[in-house]
């Protein structure tokens, strides 16, 4: 066992302390022998958690226990495996992003196939085992500022010359958190729409170059080293007037001072209007370390279902993963951002994790270095375009199927 493995084994004896301490603070009630709960901290998830653990306690008799986790980053992933490493039940059940299953999946039990979206099903199925329910979802949307953009816009280019004729002293620009995880969907989302795919070098040349026209003209200083708070923070502080994020903030720009100024989240499309759209899926997997396996499997496809689902829908934002929910008309009210999503449906499409299997995550953060570097300036269309292929290149090597 490693040094590393070793000094979280000491620790795992302390049980709710190392979640504690690691993950967040604890909330619920705490028992004896309690099914612990790990959420990541996106938008409202954690709220959401705890709200349908008191309801699945209330009805089951179990105690849970709900531990927010860091959703940035490796972090939570790498404790998660900290604690797996050495055969640890602290955790019960767990909340884990698509491009997260990969590395979890020898820790997860395989659960079965509930009614969801094609590809939030298949963003949790590795080697052939499903080994998360999907939770909730997530995709790249815009939102504009209306006062200053006049209307939807149709693609990037009536986008970027709405925004070149807002008032340089006044609110104008994009921003986006080029620095975090986002920016790979964002990417991927960007090729599907111009035609092109991750190992088309010349493609993705063009690609990029199309980007840069767009970003280079009307983005925020510093943009590829902006992270996702502090690109919504941009915008609903008033300083930018348009900004591209997973539809997870929505809830960030409905509370803010501007959300009245603000226009219905969109998709703007490249250049096909029906090019595949990335979805990101999270999803429940329960620990087969886990000392309580059957009352997790309860909790996890209880949170789940059609009727959790619709609760988290309606009081904390979080979309759904099941289809029959975008046509629920308390669902769609006072969320036209899930009407972005219901339309969005049939061309989502899951993360490339079949492709790159356990070299995923190394994968996009490469791809996403190279962008940035793009944007940056530190390298040209080509230069960076080469560098992605290797990494897609490399990844593949690994693939899973």
């Amino acid at each position: 066992m490693s040094m590393f493995a070793a000094r979280w084994g000491r620790l795992c004896g302390l049980g709710g302390l190392v979640l504690l301490a690691f993950f967040g603070p604890i909330t619920g009630p705490v028992a004896a022998a309690p099914i612990t709960l790990v959420c990541l901290d996106l938008g409202r998830a954690v709220d959401a958690c705890r709200a349908g653990a008191e309801r699945f306690a209330e009805g089951s008799g179990h105690e849970v226990r709900v531990v927010a986790a860091d959703a940035t980053g490796r972090r939570s992933l790498e404790r998660l495996l900290a604690l797996f490493s050495v055969d640890s039940p602290s955790v019960d059940v767990i909340q884990f992003a698509d491009g997260w299953a990969p590395a979890l999946a020898d820790h997860l039990t395989t659960v079965p196939a509930e009614d969801a979206i094609p590809p939030s099903l298949e963003s949790a199925r590795v080697r052939g085992r499903l080994v998360g329910i999907p939770h909730h979802l997530a995709v790249t949307v815009v939102f504009l500022r209306n006062d200053v953009v006049g209307g939807p816009v149709s693609d990037w280019s009536a986008l970027k010359d709405q925004l070149l004729k807002a008032p340089a002293d006044g609110t104008s620009g994009l921003s986006f958190g080029a620095a975090d995880p986002a920016l790979f969907p964002f990417f991927v989302d960007w090729l599907n729409g111009a035609g092109t795919r991750l190992g088309d070098r010349e493609g993705v040349a063009a690609a990029l170059t199309a980007l840069q026209d767009v970003f280079g003209a009307v983005a925020v200083p510093g943009v590829a080293s902006l992270g996702v708070r502090d690109a919504v923070a941009e915008f609903t502080d008033g300083n930018s007037a348009a900004l591209v994020t997973r539809s997870t903030r929505v809830g960030d720009v409905r509370r803010s001072d501007v959300a009245d100024r603000v226009a219905p989240a969109q998709r703007v499309s490249v250049g096909e209007a029906q090019a595949p759209v990335l979805v990101s899926t999270w999803h429940l997997g329960v620990s087969r370390h886990s000392a309580e396996q059957e009352a997790a499997l309860a909790l996890a496809t209880f949170l789940t279902t059609e009727a959790e689902q619709r609760k988290a829908a309606i009081a904390f934002g979080l979309a759904p993963t099941r289809a029959a929910l975008y046509e629920d008309a308390a669902v769609l009210r006072d969320r036209p951002v899930f009407s972005e999503i219901a339309r969005l449906l049939p061309a989502m499409v899951p993360p490339p994790l079949t492709r790159f299997g356990a070299n995923y995550l190394d994968t996009s953060d490469a791809v996403s270095e190279a962008v940035r570097g793009f944007l940056r300036g530190e390298m040209d269309a080509g230069a960076a375009a080469s560098a992605i292929v290797r990494a897609v290149r490399r990844g593949e090597r690994v693939g899973v199927d």
